[in-house]
């Protein structure tokens, strides 16, 4: 659970700290209070996307919204806090359920001939039945390795990265849908709202730690 309204957050900046910071040190109090391991989910917007290069775990963490610094400082929060915990920072999340972007796309696509997506934004795009399947593995790695008090992160994301409107022509493509996509700039947007203009994770971590063989975005 997280308040994942990246632009309302702008406007309630005290709801998202109140879900994304303030219910996670709780949280994590009580974890750490009875000896409970804590899996918890953040993002690839604790960074500023001006690397220029995919963030491993042990990047340095400059949210630049409400949204990032939110999540960010719940991550601090259990850092504090400090129970046996992992933290797994995933990207673009979309599955078969709710809203996200893929199923915003096929809704537009469905009403119009065309749909403008942004191209200068490139990130990792994660399937949640994939990250579902990592936290079971983290599960059984907790089990086994019988880890001690302490936070460790790691990145979960689909492999490889691309724009929003690569993502989009991939769907479209996929599922053969009629409608033109338009590739637009992010200064192009009617918004005022900073997005890391290139987040993508690392995912060698996971990889290799708990031999998950994660596929590829496409």
């Amino acid at each position: 659970a997280a308040y994942t309204n990246v632009e309302l957050a702008e406007s309630f900046p005290h709801d998202a700290d109140l879900i994304n910071h303030l219910a996670v040190k709780k949280i994590a109090e009580m974890c750490e209070k009875k000896s409970v391991c804590l899996i918890h989910i953040s993002t690839d917007y604790v960074f500023d996307g001006q690397l220029g290069k995919p963030y491993n775990e042990n990047a340095i963490c400059n949210p630049i919204n409400i949204y990032g610094s939110s999540k960010r400082n719940g991550e601090i929060a259990i850092e504090n806090v400090s129970p046996r915990a992992f933290i797994i920072r995933t990207s673009w999340l979309y599955s078969s359920h709710g809203k996200n972007f893929i199923s915003k796309i096929i809704q537009k696509s469905k009403n119009s001939s065309s749909i403008k997506v942004v191209s200068d934004q490139i990130g990792s795009p994660t399937y949640a039945r994939d990250l579902a399947k990592a936290v079971l593995e983290i599960i059984n790695f907790n089990e086994s390795y019988n880890k001690k008090d302490g936070v460790e992160f790691f990145n979960y994301s689909n492999n490889g990265f691309c724009s929003w409107y690569d993502l989009a022509s991939e769907v479209f493509r996929i599922l053969r849908v009629n409608c033109k996509i338009e590739s637009i700039k992010t200064n192009q947007l009617n918004s005022e709202l900073e997005r890391p203009m290139n987040s993508a994770l690392d995912t060698k971590k996971i990889s290799e730690r708990l031999g998950i063989i994660v596929p590829s975005w496409k």
